[in-house]
Order: C-alpha cells, then structure tokens, then sequence
C-alpha cells in the first residue's frame, strides 16, 4: 500500500510520466513555448537520437532554425532520414566537456535505441541488458555555437542519458557571460544516480535559472525552492529551466 501511494505521489508530481506523450508533457510544452519563438530561432536538440523530438519541433514551430544531435551511427541515419526535406542541421556527434572521441554504449541486439549512452553501467544496470560499444566523435557546445556564429539559443533541449551535466560544461563561459540561452529542457533519470549527478548540481550551473517539473499536459511546477526530499528524485522526469517565471504565461 505504501509502495501505490508513493508511485501516485511520484506521478503527480511529474515523476515517472514516460508511458505517453501526452503523459510526459512534452509536446504540449513546445505548443505552449516554441510554437510562438521568433522566426530563425535557434533550437538545440542535444541527443536526438531518431528524431521524435526534433519532428515535433519542426511540426509545431517550422519558422525555428534546428539543429540536432546524434552519436549513434544507427540513430543518427534515421534521424537524417526522418529530417530528409526540412531545413535542419542534422550534426553526428554526442555533446560534451571534452572534445575528440568516447564510447557510446547501446544494447548488443539493438543499436541506435532510445537507451544509447557514454555513461558505462547504464545498459546493464539499468536496463539488464549486454552493452556493445562504439567509438563516436564528441564537440563542446561552447565550440559549435561560435563556429556557427549564434548570437542566442531559444530552447535548449539535453536528453543524454545521464551525461547531461557534461553537455552543460561543454558551454563552458556561456553560461557566465551573458550569452543567452532562454530556456533549457533536461531529461532527469535513474541514470543521473549512477553518473553522480544530483538535480542540485544542475541547479549550481544553471544559477539564475528557475527550475520547473512538467507535468501531463504541459503544466509546469516550480521546483526552484521545494526541499531536497522533493527535488532529488533518480526516476524519470522532464525539467524546464528558465530565468523567467513560466507559472504566470
């Protein structure tokens, strides 16, 4: 019984909304954010993989400049064939703090899946599963955005797998320098737990971001100043980090 009431608590909450879309709230959130950004905003879609995100974004708001990102070999010719026509900047490379190459991580029978990850332990600890490697290139935000001269980003979108702390670093002083970057979605997952990444450390390199949980629906619920037993959570959820106060539009 107290399992039933934790697991309801948790999902009104936000946390442990995954089974549909409308559940994880994420294509309602572009519909109540995105869909009304400038024309030639910038969208980031930082692992990608075969493009169920990034066909959103450029259904809901085609006038946005995307650019998405993907290491898996696999995932990303899907990804490449699901934006065949559109305007995107497809980019075959995982995002990080240090340049070169790692090792991505899939499942041995399954590669290019949802799962795909540079954190080691992840497949066979989470998911049970025999874990092959491959070697991908790795490119620091903070590099890309200037070589591609964005003077701004709109919408940030990081969905790595439990290595999202490291796609922040890769920004390096753009997040101290005024670059601006409007709003950031992060996947927070059971995977964080095994990278060692708290919610709080997000929150320390995200500092002057408000952090929001999006519930079913695209509802949002300011998570910035609940208490420690509230916000670090290792289940799945989508956050919404934004200098602005969203609980008001």
């Amino acid at each position: 019984m107290h399992r039933l009431l934790y697991n309801l608590s948790l999902r009104g909450m936000g946390v442990l909304n995954w089974e549909t879309d409308d559940l994880q709230g994420e294509t309602a959130i572009l519909r109540r954010f995105v869909a009304s950004a400038p024309s030639g905003a910038i969208v980031l879609d930082v692992g990608a993989n075969v493009g169920k995100y990034s066909r959103s974004v450029r259904s809901i708001a085609p006038q946005v400049n995307l650019h998405s990102f993907e290491p898996s070999p696999q995932a990303f010719a899907e990804l490449q064939a699901a934006m065949s026509g559109d305007d995107v900047r497809c980019v075959r490379a995982a995002v990080g703090s240090v340049e070169g190459t790692a090792t991505l991580f899939d499942h041995a029978g399954a590669a290019g899946s949802g799962h795909a990850t540079l954190q080691g332990d992840v497949i066979e600890r989470i998911h049970g599963g025999v874990a092959k490697a491959t070697q991908v290139p790795v490119i620091r935000l903070d590099r890309y955005i200037r070589e591609e001269r964005i003077e701004s980003v709109f919408w940030l979108k990081i969905d790595v797998e439990g290595r999202e702390a490291d796609v922040l670093r890769g920004l390096g002083d753009l997040l101290t320098t005024g670059f601006e970057i409007h709003h950031i979605q992060i996947e927070f997952n059971e995977m964080n737990a095994l990278s060692k990444t708290f919610l709080e450390d997000l929150c320390e390199m995200l500092s002057g971001y408000r952090v929001y949980r999006i519930l079913p629906g695209g509802k949002l619920v300011d998570i910035s100043t609940e208490a420690l037993v509230l916000r670090e959570i290792f289940a799945f959820q989508n956050l919404l980090f934004s200098k602005s106060d969203l609980c008001r539009r």
